[in-house]
């Protein structure tokens, strides 16, 4: 039975380096795509990605039990307080970027591709790990997921050039990570994650798509070291939200989870 189990999580992990790798590999493509075009190559190049996505989250939803429940079946002042401070941030960072035009049709496409985005990974990075939860460990396999959600982000070192950048976004990648796998394991439903990390990305998606330049590829060799203004902040915001998942998931629930072995609703 112990190796059944074994083989069952070594499928699991298996399963979500493929989804990463295809993840990259049709980002690498789509960006390829869209340079050729004289189009707007951020709208192209969005559009590609929701068009490489949409199938895989299609495959992904009818080849998985996530055994989620219902949205909304369970929610208390904590859940609230979550949604208020995502909430603070998105109001933050669109008042960052106040300058940005207002462009129905690319808030429009902004919209899809945030939600496309982001369930594509929670269903790789929550639902397919937290599915089937292990008989002990489990913060510690959190934390595997969310270094491995934060890893994944690495590959934005192919359009930014700069490690320490890349390494910024890996680091509060990490951070976000730990506090949405907290909500999912918390809450059991991938519909909160999904909310918060669309919360936390359309702004950005939304601004990119005003970005006419070519989608530039950074080779290995081009890759700069310089260290980046924003390294502190990024560890700090990082350890940071790593620390409010443990506020967000406690010791009792862990508890709970791994007694019960599946993903269920806590009150």
């Amino acid at each position: 039975m112990v190796n059944s189990l074994d083989q069952g999580f070594y499928l699991q992990h298996m399963k979500i380096l493929l989804w990463v790798i295809y993840a990259l590999a049709s980002t690498i493509v789509a960006a390829y795509l869209t340079n050729s075009l004289a189009a707007n190559s951020r709208v192209a190049f969005a559009i590609a990605k929701i068009l490489f996505l949409s199938p895989a989250i299609y495959m992904l939803c009818r080849n998985n039990n996530f055994k989620s429940t219902s949205a909304f079946a369970s929610s208390d002042v904590k859940l609230a307080v979550i949604y208020f401070m995502f909430l603070t941030l998105f109001i933050v960072i669109a008042l960052i970027k106040i300058e940005f035009d207002w462009r129905l049709s690319l808030l429009i496409l902004a919209i899809i591709g945030t939600l496309i985005f982001v369930s594509f990974e929670e269903l790789v990075f929550r639902g397919l790990p937290f599915s089937s939860l292990p008989e002990y460990g489990l913060r510690l396999y959190q934390h595997k997921y969310a270094i491995l959600f934060g890893a994944a982000h690495f590959g934005n070192l192919l359009y930014n050039g700069n490690l320490m950048l890349a390494m910024n976004q890996v680091i509060i990648a990490y951070g976000l990570g730990m506090i949405l796998s907290a909500v999912y394991l918390k809450y059991g439903s991938l519909l909160h994650v999904v909310a918060l990390h669309f919360i936390v990305n359309i702004t950005k998606e939304y601004d990119l798509l005003f970005d006419d330049d070519p989608i530039r590829i950074y080779s290995l060799a081009e890759i700069s070291f310089e260290i980046h203004e924003l390294v502190g902040f990024s560890f700090g915001l990082g350890l940071m939200c790593a620390a409010a998942s443990y506020a967000i998931l406690s010791r009792e629930d862990i508890n709970r989870l791994q007694a019960g072995r599946s993903i269920q609703s806590t009150n």
